[in-house]
């Protein structure tokens, strides 16, 4: 029997029984091993799903954190005074506000300051400078429009304004521009007027020759002597430079026309003879001095009826028909 048992050990030296027992317990051990291995799978699982549902939890957190953090902030809330949070209202951004401030700064540096009452006079001639007023008023330099020359009147407009305009501060840009547009209005209107006065000439000149017919000339040269003896040179200025209401000359209406051919048509009074003018009366005179020359008082040809008609007519052109004084003791 023991050659049996001994027959039947292992190359390890193990009997059939131990091999029998080492399989029991190598099942039991088995068995514990899965069961170990299930509640060892079992815990890991339970933490692995901890850990997962405390992570989401954290990456619930964050993104909430995050998703706040990246929320836009209303950067005018900090400011406490009303009027300036409404002001603040008109900019976007802080950037936008910034970015305004500073272009309203390049323009208020860009500003010509108005001296106030108390300014040195170093301050006002800063002030004027910077306008571009002249140290002087000849300093002035005026550039009439294109095409356009000043006249003497302009001129003296000219002379009169400049002293004017540097004693109120007129910068030179600004009094050039005005002169030049106030002298082409000027222009304008004296050429309408000098339109009105031809215009006004022309009617009346319709006026009076439909009037007087032929007689227009004759009646013409009546009214130009009787102005010019009557009333001089002062009066014939002020006929030819007076303007009435309906755009032409005192002279030339029709009325005055009228009543001064009235006046040199009727008048026949001693030394007023509106027939001849003072250079007319100057060379009749000298035409009796020449017939008395040549046909002396008290010769044969004085008493000639032809030779005393062209005296009479000559002395009645020079100084009117009232008996001349000492002509009734002329030999007749």
């Amino acid at each position: 029997m023991a050659g049996e048992n001994e027959g039947t050990e292992g190359k390890d030296g193990l009997t059939a029984d131990d091999l029998a027992l080492l399989s029991d317990d190598g099942g039991q051990k088995t068995d514990d091993g899965k069961q170990a291995g299930d509640d060892a799978g079992k815990d890991k699982a339970d933490a692995d799903g901890k850990d997962a549902g405390q992570q989401q939890k954290t990456e619930d957190k964050t993104g909430e954190q995050t998703k706040d953090d990246t929320a836009p902030v209303d950067w005018r809330a900090g400011i406490a005074d009303a009027k300036l949070a409404e002001y603040a209202k008109r900019f976007t951004s802080p950037g936008d506000l910034v970015q305004t401030t500073l272009k309203l700064r390049d323009e208020v540096s860009l500003r010509i300051k108005l001296p106030g009452p108390d300014a040195s006079d170093e301050d006002k001639a800063k002030y004027r400078k910077a306008l571009g007023v002249p140290d002087k008023p000849e300093d002035y330099k005026i550039e009439l429009p294109d095409g356009m020359e000043a006249t003497d009147a302009d001129q003296q407009i000219i002379d009169m304004v400049l002293p004017i305009a540097h004693a109120n501060g007129v910068p030179a840009a600004a009094l050039n521009g005005l002169i030049g547009e106030f002298l082409q209005k000027s222009h304008d209107l004296q050429t309408v007027a000098v339109q009105e006065i031809t215009k006004a000439q022309e009617d009346a000149v319709t006026a009076l020759k439909k009037e007087w017919g032929a007689d227009y000339e004759p009646h013409l040269n009546l009214a130009n002597r009787a102005a010019e003896v009557l009333g001089g040179e002062d009066f014939k200025t002020f006929l030819s430079s007076t303007q009435i209401k309906d755009g032409g000359m005192l002279g030339d209406h029709p009325a005055i026309v009228r009543f001064l051919a009235t006046i040199g048509r009727r008048t026949d009074e001693g030394d007023l003879m509106i027939g001849s003018t003072a250079d007319e009366k100057a060379s009749i005179r000298d035409q009796i001095a020449e017939l008395n020359r040549t046909v002396p008082v008290g010769s044969a040809g004085y008493k000639d009826p032809a030779h005393q008609k062209k005296l009479t007519e000559l002395y009645e052109a020079a100084y009117g028909r009232a008996p001349i004084i000492g002509s009734q003791t002329r030999a007749a």
